[in-house]
């Protein structure tokens, strides 16, 4: 055998595997193939518990849609039956006999927000001759926008709705039998995916619809009616996670995962 080709012979496997073994050692870089990983959904539970008693929550303000005579009082209150006692957010007094008015408090300008996602609370009607109960509030842009469900022993219905400019339109409308009385705590939880909303008292589905009236980033809070006194506890909220964008290469040319111009 020619000695060159001898030699080749023997070089050609080391050489082989030299290069596989330096290619499975290189790292795979941010958009080489790699698809974007969403970052984990990072969820808040607020219970009240380390807030002061008779004051609001840090961050959050009481206010009324359509208010008419003074602001209700919210406060922090003392609650031994709070499903995460000692503390839940109560509305202790209506200051005002307006049937028209809705009573919100929530976290304006605070770092709680939400677009897309869940929202979910704890909810125990405590009083009202003309309306009781109530429920969360999302996307909340100020007083007179956002979006709400809520239930209502009197009614013995869960409703879903949007405000806008401070008139309350319904988008979905359940019975609910039995009735949950006033007195017993309740759960809403609501997922929000882009405008599908899909609502659950008590871990059953009960109302879906769409909405394009709210959109967007907003906050959160809680909601009740004329002269509706009740509680809350246990505010839950998990954004839904966005994907990150595919990263540049590092030679400037888009990911292997990008989509690349047909030839």
């Amino acid at each position: 055998m020619n000695r060159s080709l001898f030699f080749l012979a023997l070089l050609t496997p080391l050489a082989l595997h030299g290069l596989f073994t330096q290619a499975a050692e290189q790292p795979v870089k941010p958009g080489y193939g790699a698809p974007p990983v969403a970052p984990a959904a990072s969820a808040t539970t607020i219970n009240f518990d380390k807030e002061t008693t008779g004051k609001l929550p840090s961050g959050w303000k009481a206010e009324g849609t359509n208010q008419k005579g003074p602001v209700a009082t919210w406060q922090v209150a003392k609650d031994d039956k709070a499903p995460s006692a000692p503390n839940a957010l109560s509305l202790t007094s209506v200051n005002h006999d307006s049937g028209g008015t809705y009573n919100v408090c929530w976290t304006d300008g605070g770092a709680v927000k939400l677009t897309d996602g869940v929202i979910e609370v704890k909810a125990r009607a405590n009083s009202g001759n003309e309306d009781q109960g109530g429920g969360p509030m999302w996307r909340v842009k100020d007083k007179d926008n956002y979006l709400i469900a809520r239930y209502n022993p009197l009614e013995e219905n869960f409703r879903l709705y949007y405000v806008k400019d401070g008139s309350r339109k319904q988008l979905a409308t359940a019975k609910i039998a039995p009735a949950i009385p006033a007195g017993q705590w309740f759960t809403i939880r609501v997922e929000q995916k882009g405008n599908a909303i899909t609502c659950f008292l008590n871990d059953k589905k009960e109302l879906e619809a769409t909405d394009d009236h709210i959109t967007g980033e907003g906050g959160v809070g809680v909601w009740t009616k004329a002269d509706a006194a009740t509680s809350f506890d246990d505010l839950r909220i998990e954004p839904t996670p966005t994907t990150p964008n595919t990263p540049p290469r590092e030679d400037g040319k888009k990911g292997e995962n990008s989509e690349q111009p047909k030839k």
